[in-house]
């Protein structure tokens, strides 16, 4: 078991001490832990343990890719204003790049439209480039 591995264990005991100059240490023999497979030592600090999974939950959630047919939309409306205005910009491309090759596209209408609504919504949240996304990421 590596060093990183038994440390995520020693994240979450009761019998857990930081030390400045090695990090997370254990109260009983202030060192880095050395146990191979199992602490006989581990005791669970629930508090602890609760606000790190939250947090890895949390950041997980974050990171999961956005699937299904708008994904790319969805991810777009989360960068805030400049999100909205990048939609707004290639719909527009789009349909007059089809309309000068003598086609229409169905689609920049409605990527228009996930543009504007991208613009309003981070206008309300004064979210420019998806600074209050990564906030609530963050947990500030």
């Amino acid at each position: 078991m590596e060093l990183s591995e038994r440390l995520q264990y020693c994240r979450v005991c009761q019998k857990r001490q930081f030390s400045t100059s090695a990090g997370i240490i254990c109260s009983l023999s202030g060192a880095k832990p050395t146990f191979d497979n199992e602490c006989p030592d581990f005791s669970v600090d629930q508090v602890e343990a609760k606000r790190v999974l939250a947090r890895e939950e949390k950041y997980a959630e974050a990171e999961a890719p956005e699937t299904g047919f708008f994904a790319p939309e969805k991810k777009g409306m989360k960068k805030g204003i400049l999100g909205g205005v990048a939609m707004i910009a290639i719909a527009i491309v789009w349909f007059f790049g089809g309309l000068f090759a003598g086609r229409i596209f169905f689609y920049p209408p409605v990527l228009l439209f996930f543009g504007i609504v991208a613009v309003v919504k981070g206008t309300a949240e004064k979210n420019i480039a998806g600074e209050k996304y990564k906030k609530s990421v963050s947990g500030n």
